[in-house]
């Protein structure tokens, strides 16, 4: 996803943003989530807008990261991006 995202592919974008959230295939980090939430915002990606207007009205505390991160090992990326908070708090 990373080339496609940083050829301005915005799915790719959003995708990338949920690995580094969920810290699949390297690290767990919120401050690069955001930053290619916020590039496929600019490209009008709805599903990021959602995701970054979530991330701002309910932050994670890194404990709750490290939930989601186990949490997506078990029932995949689509449970999470659909709704990990329902599940988490």
């Amino acid at each position: 996803y990373l080339r496609a995202a940083e050829k301005g592919h915005v799915m790719a974008m959003n995708n990338v943003a949920g690995c580094y959230m969920r810290g699949e295939g390297g690290e767990q980090s919120v401050e690069k989530s955001r930053y290619w939430l916020e590039k496929a915002v600019f490209k009008k990606c709805d599903a990021a807008r959602e995701t970054l207007r979530g991330m701002d009205e309910n932050p994670l505390n890194a404990q709750q990261m490290e939930l989601v991160k186990l949490f997506s090992k078990f029932v995949g990326p689509t449970t999470i991006q659909e709704g990990y908070r329902d599940h988490l708090l």
